[in-house]
């Protein structure tokens, strides 16, 4: 499993929590003030993972683009040796 499969599986569960914590509220297993209070954590717990994950998936195409140009050079100058 890569790094980014593994954070986007984070915030897959964390979206589940959330649903749990609102199933608690409505329950009324918690009070509003706890629910409050998870679900700040919450939502920046989710803010923090989407940036890395964004960050991670840029870093990704960045090297991949890198590597595609690095090896259409290498072919452009091997072809152009054989002319």
């Amino acid at each position: 499993m890569t790094n980014l499969h593994f954070y986007e599986r984070c915030r897959a569960s964390l979206g589940e929590l959330r649903n749990h914590f609102m199933e608690a509220l409505g329950n009324k297993y918690i009070d509003e003030d706890t629910y409050n209070r998870y679900c700040n954590g919450m939502k920046e717990i989710g803010f923090l993972l989407n940036r890395l994950i964004r960050n991670v998936k840029k870093a990704r195409d960045d090297y991949e683009n890198a590597r595609k140009l690095k090896r259409n050079s290498s072919q452009r100058l091997t072809s152009n040796a054989k002319h």
